[in-house]
């Protein structure tokens, strides 16, 4: 049968303690309501609709195009918010897949086997269960004789009723036009005065119509209503996204100490050491080694390179080069094959060339180096004046002395050396000698008389 998927995403999330909704707080590096859509969308519904307490372009923005948008303006439970959406689907004929945003951890797999399961059962609706050890803040599957016979949520149970283990998740695949017809039944006879999706079990049941259970396991239908409960899901899809890279020939080391989020990249044959965090669209290329103690951030590594100890965002690191111990390679920045870039330095929007080394303890900001050049330790390039800044071009084959100080626009040619120590204003020919610095005064006796004068001071 057809089938649409309307997301509830309207909750407040009031124990989340945040001006942010409470769906668009990441895991994994993304919203959560980002991977329930992204799960749902594999099942090439006809409609994806969410349920927003307001529209917000930020939704729009995250989610795109394949999502469309109803309101709830007024929060009277999840009856209501699923009732917004019969406008969309007032034409559609088929399953309607009723899912939670803040449900991250639910899997297309799981879906997929969920409508199958329906279609095959006839039954009117079929209810996503799970046994949990302490179903505390869940709703309550009662049956009778083995079958589905009402829903009843915590605020409304009986202490008997508490103890049941079997709990309702909130996920349903029911027909469109019977989910319509039977809210409209739905009235608000409870504590809260809300209109509850489960009341529509209670009505099928009533009616004499059949109500499937589906069970999935615990971890499928976690929810996030706190920060807590947060960091507990975005371990458990941390693990799930490491135990896939160790099935795909990546190599992790320490997986308890990694973490990678799930746009990240990565080819066979790659080492994750420990205490690595890979971030967004991060791509590792085959046989590289990345950490310990890194982070890289929307950067592309190449084939067989080696990064240690560093920060890398929104880079590119060509094959076979070294990162590190202790660089920060910053955005806009291409460090070329076969290249080093050492210990405690920085590279930002800079150009760096193929064979060229940075070795350690200097700066490389708005600078094309080209191949082959050696800079010695200790450099800078000069590249802000205060109020704009400019570039800094080393020609291949240049060896800059330690120490170098370019007071950006400034051009070193083909070959040419910088001495140490040297302030370089203006452009250095290729194949010269660019020095500056003052002339050495070697004054004979010094440390003698600065001896004798402290000795005299004490007597």
């Amino acid at each position: 049968m057809d089938l649409a998927v309307v997301i509830l995403a309207a909750g407040s999330g009031t124990r989340m303690k945040s001006k942010l909704p409470k769906v668009l707080h990441h895991v994994a590096g993304k919203p959560m309501v980002s991977h329930v859509v992204k799960e749902a969308l594999k099942l090439k519904p006809s409609r994806l609709i969410l349920v927003l307490a307001k529209e917000s372009e930020n939704f729009k923005e995250i989610l795109g195009d394949d999502v469309e948008f109803v309101e709830q303006k007024e929060q009277l439970g999840t009856a209501h918010a699923v009732g917004q959406a019969q406008p969309l689907l007032k034409d559609f004929k088929g399953n309607v897949l009723i899912l939670y945003g803040d449900t991250p951890l639910i899997q297309y797999q799981e879906l997929e086997k969920l409508n199958e399961f329906h279609n095959k059962s006839k039954a009117a609706a079929s209810v996503v269960t799970a046994k949990l050890d302490n179903p505390s803040g869940y709703g309550r599957i009662i049956r009778s004789d083995s079958k589905i016979v009402r829903i009843v949520e915590e605020k409304e149970a009986s202490e008997k009723e508490k103890a049941i283990q079997e709990i309702n998740s909130g996920m349903y695949v029911i027909d469109s036009r019977m989910l319509f017809e039977k809210i409209e039944k739905v009235q608000p006879d409870n504590n809260k005065k809300e209109y509850y999706l489960t009341d529509v079990i209670g009505i099928l049941v009533d009616e004499g119509l059949d109500v499937g259970a589906f069970e999935l396991g615990a971890e499928e239908v976690m929810g996030v209503n706190s920060r807590k409960e947060l960091a507990a899901v975005s371990r458990l899809i941390n693990q799930r996204i490491i135990n896939e890279w160790l099935e795909n020939g990546v190599t992790i080391n320490d997986p308890q100490t990694v973490y990678i989020e799930s746009d990240v990249q990565i080819e066979p044959d790659c080492v994750v050491q420990p205490h690595t965090f890979l971030k967004g669209n991060t791509k590792l290329g085959s046989d590289c080694e990345v950490g310990p103690f890194s982070q890289v951030i929307d950067s592309e590594i190449g084939d067989k390179s080696k990064i240690t100890f560093s920060v890398i965002e929104k880079a590119k690191i060509n094959s076979q080069s070294v990162i590190g111990p202790y660089s920060h390679i910053r955005p806009g920045t291409v460090v070329g094959e076969n290249s080093k870039i050492g210990a405690f330095s920085e590279v930002k929007n800079s150009q760096i060339g193929a064979r060229s080394k940075v070795p350690h303890l200097s700066y490389i900001g708005d600078a094309q180096i080209e191949e082959d050049v050696n800079i010695g330790a200790g450099s800078i390039t000069c590249n802000y004046d205060g109020v704009k800044k400019e570039k800094t071009v080393i020609k291949k084959g240049a060896f800059i002395g330690s120490d170098t100080m370019f007071v950006a626009p400034v051009t070193i040619g083909e070959n040419a050396v910088t001495g140490a120590g040297s302030v370089i204003t203006d452009d250095v020919p290729a194949n010269s000698l660019g020095l500056e610095r003052s002339e050495q005064k070697n004054i004979a006796d010094y440390a003698k008389r600065k001896k004798k004068k402290k000795t005299d001071s004490r007597q």
